[in-house]
């Protein structure tokens, strides 16, 4: 069974002249057997339901992220 949970992803784009912006975005984070997070999704997700009750729940999801420590893209391989 593979474990997950949306996280706040902190990422960096690099501009054509080398200066950078630092944005974050919420992604789906997968563990493995030890609860260390192994992978995340390439996009970012926005909640989503087939009625206006899973919408919520997903969001509600979601929002979890906020109260879980902020990870950072780099830290995966997503190559």
């Amino acid at each position: 069974m593979t474990t997950w949970n949306h996280r706040v992803i902190h990422k960096i784009q690099t501009g054509p002249q080398g200066s950078s912006v630092d944005y974050y975005e919420i992604h789906e984070v997968y563990y493995n057997e030890d609860g260390k997070p192994t992978s995340v999704t390439l996009e970012a997700v926005v909640p989503y339901g087939e009625s206006p009750d899973e919408l919520k729940d997903d969001f509600e999801r979601m929002q979890e992220a906020f109260s879980k420590p902020i990870l950072d893209y780099s830290d995966f391989d997503t190559k």
